[in-house]
């Protein structure tokens, strides 16, 4: 039997907070963050639950996240977001040399596309589209960190995991398919995708200001939330 709770909030909390409230009343040894706009058609559980209790050291796992038209999710499959993979996405080098050989490795590392999708690894981070830990590390954790509304905040939490000495698992031997196109970034509404805009360049700034801003010299950190902003009109 399936026991089904509803949280019904009046506003729009934001991804880490509802989800966290999810979490507070969660029993489970094991918590999958799914997105609402995410279709499982076959997926056993057993066998992935089992790939966890043989593999201790894994904190997270994902699956092959395909979108619609039956490519990966690229944010399913992602590396931490360095100074140097974010100019290499941006500039649109990973998607120029992404079939090849060695350059792949040396400008994909925003997505990881050097990486063979249809075997095990180990990547950063998946998106929160399919998200599936131990409650254990989550009550380390605390969750995810309220400061993000929307996007960045599965990064954040995958960053935090492996801190401490977890692997993070892509496991495409499942699929699931994610609608992404129905909302956030890609959604027609005008307003709804100025809002997601901003909430996806804000995300960045929350990220560097956490992880990153202490290793860098105050110019360049002052220099990366001044091209955030850039990027941010750009993509208005």
């Amino acid at each position: 039997n399936i026991t089904v709770n509803l949280i019904q909030n009046k506003t729009n909390l934001g991804y880490p907070k509802a989800n966290n409230q999810a979490l507070k009343i969660a029993k489970g040894k094991y918590v999958l963050f799914l997105n609402s706009d995410t279709i499982i058609e076959a997926l056993n559980f057993n066998t992935i639950l089992k790939y966890f209790e043989n593999n201790p050291e894994v904190g997270v796992l994902t699956v092959k996240v395909l979108l619609e038209n039956g490519s990966i999710d690229p944010a399913s499959h992602r590396g931490f977001p360095t100074i140097w993979r974010s100019f290499c996405y941006f500039a649109g080098l990973e998607e120029l040399f992404k079939h090849v050989p060695f350059f792949k490795k040396v400008f994909g590392g925003y997505h990881l596309v050097s990486l063979d999708k249809d075997k095990i690894h180990e990547i950063d981070s998946p998106a929160g589209a399919f998200y599936l830990t131990k409650r254990s590390i989550l009550n380390k954790m605390n969750g995810f960190d309220e400061s993000f509304f929307m996007y960045g905040e599965d990064l954040d939490l995958s960053f935090r995991i492996k801190k401490l000495g977890y692997k993070i698992i892509y496991y495409p031997k499942f699929e699931v398919i994610h609608l992404k196109h129905a909302s956030g970034l890609d959604t027609s509404d005008v307003i709804t995708r100025k809002k997601a805009k901003y909430h996806f360049f804000e995300a960045m700034k929350i990220f560097y200001r956490k992880h990153h801003e202490k290793n860098h010299f105050f110019l360049v950190n002052n220099f990366i939330y001044i091209l955030i902003d850039i990027l941010r009109k750009i993509y208005e």
